[in-house]
C-alpha cells in the first residue's frame, strides 16, 4: 500500500478537534483535578508519615557583639546572608570588656571575644550571657562555629590565597569505613544501582504506552457510539484520522505530566517553608536511590526525551 501526501490531509483538524474534546470533557476534568489534588498533598503527607519535624526557626539572639583581638577582619555580613538560622541576628564590632558587658547587654543578646595567644600560637573564642538568657546553648555553640569559619577564611585569605584555594582549604570532606569485601563488591552495587535504573524507566514506558492507548481507545469508541467517526472518515482520510488522534492525546498526556511535575515542585517549595522536607531526601537515599546515582545533564535529559518519544511512537 503506497502512502501518499494526501493521506494526511485533515490531521491538523483531527487534532485540534481531538484535543478540544479532551480538555472539555468532564471525566477528563475530574480526573485531573483528583490527579493535581493527590500530586498536592502528597508531600506534606509524607513528610509527616516519615516523622519530618517542625522547619528549624531563626534564632532567639538578637544581638551579638564581638570583641576582636585577632587583628583579622571578619566579614559578618556573610553569616546573615548564608545561614537561615542568624538572618535576624546582627553581629556588631565592640570594644567592650569581659568586665563590662554584664552591664551593657540584654538577655536576648551575646557577647563574643575572640583573641590570639602568641604564646601557645592558637586562638580562643569566649562567648558570654546573662544569667537570664532567652535562647538555647546550642545557638551560642552554632554561631561560635560559625566565627571560627569566618576567622579560618580570614587567615587563609591574609596569605594571598586565591578564591579556588580558599574554597579547598575551607571545604569540608566525608569519610567512609568499609570492609575489604564490601569496598572489592563496589562493581556489583554499581551495576545493580544502573540495573534498578533501567528497571524504573522501562515501567515508566509501559505505564506511558499504556496510559495513552487507553486514551485513545476510549476517544475512538466513543466517536464510533456517536457515529462521528463516519462523518470524519467523510473529509479525512483513516491514516489522517489516527495519527491527529494520536499527537492529540500525546500532547494531553504529556501536558499533563508536566502538570503534576510542577504541581509537586510547588508542593516541595510550599512544605518547606513551614515543615523540614529534608527527611524525604534521606529516606531516598537510604533507599538506595539520589540524583548522583541518575548522572543527570543536559545531554543525559535529551537522550531522556527523545527516547520517550521514540518509544511512545513505537
Amino acid at each position: 500500500m503506497k502512502i501518499s501526501r494526501n493521506d494526511f490531509t485533515g490531521t491538523g483538524k483531527v487534532y485540534r478537534f481531538t484535543l478540544s474534546q479532551m480538555l472539555k470533557g468532564k471525566a477528563n476534568i475530574i480526573s485531573m483535578l483528583i490527579l493535581f489534588l493527590a500530586t498536592a498533598v502528597s508531600i506534606p503527607v509524607m513528610t509527616l508519615v516519615m516523622g519530618g519535624g517542625e522547619k528549624e526557626e531563626v534564632s532567639d539572639i538578637t544581638s551579638v557583639y564581638v570583641r576582636n583581638d585577632t587583628g583579622y577582619e571578619l566579614d559578618f555580613s556573610r553569616i546573615m546572608e548564608e545561614d537561615d538560622i542568624f538572618a535576624d541576628t546582627e553581629f556588631i564590632n565592640t570594644e567592650w570588656t569581659e568586665e563590662t558587658y554584664k552591664s551593657l547587654i540584654s538577655p536576648s543578646e551575646a557577647y563574643v571575644h575572640i583573641q590570639k595567644d602568641m604564646d601557645k600560637m592558637h586562638f580562643q573564642i569566649g562567648a558570654y550571657t546573662l544569667e537570664e538568657k532567652e535562647f538555647q546553648d546550642n545557638e551560642l555553640d552554632s554561631c561560635i562555629g560559625l566565627l571560627s569559619d569566618l576567622l579560618n577564611e580570614a587567615r587563609y585569605a591574609q596569605q594571598n590565597a586565591r578564591p579556588e584555594q580558599l574554597a579547598v582549604l575551607t571545604s569540608s570532606y566525608d569519610t567512609d569505613v568499609q570492609s575489604v569485601s564490601d569496598y572489592l563488591e563496589a562493581d556489583e552495587a554499581d551495576f545493580d544501582e544502573r540495573f534498578g535504573v533501567q528497571l524504573l524507566y522501562s515501567i515508566l514506558l509501559m505505564m506511558l504506552c499504556t496510559f495513552v492507548s487507553t486514551y485513545i481507545i476510549q476517544k475512538v469508541i466513543e466517536e464510533k457510539a456517536s457515529k462521528l467517526a463516519e462523518l470524519l472518515m467523510v473529509s479525512v482520510s483513516p491514516l489522517a484520522m489516527l495519527l491527529g488522534k494520536i499527537l492529540a492525546v500525546m500532547t494531553y498526556v504529556f501536558g499533563l505530566a508536566v502538570g503534576l511535575a510542577s504541581v509537586y515542585a510547588i508542593s516541595w517549595a510550599v512544605t518547606g517553608q513551614f515543615v523540614d522536607t529534608s527527611v524525604l531526601g534521606l529516606q531516598m537515599e537510604a533507599a538506595g536511590f539520589s540524583m548522583e546515582m541518575l548522572k543527570l545533564s543536559p545531554v543525559t535529559i535529551l537522550v531522556l526525551v527523545v527516547s520517550l518519544l521514540l518509544g511512545y511512537l513505537q
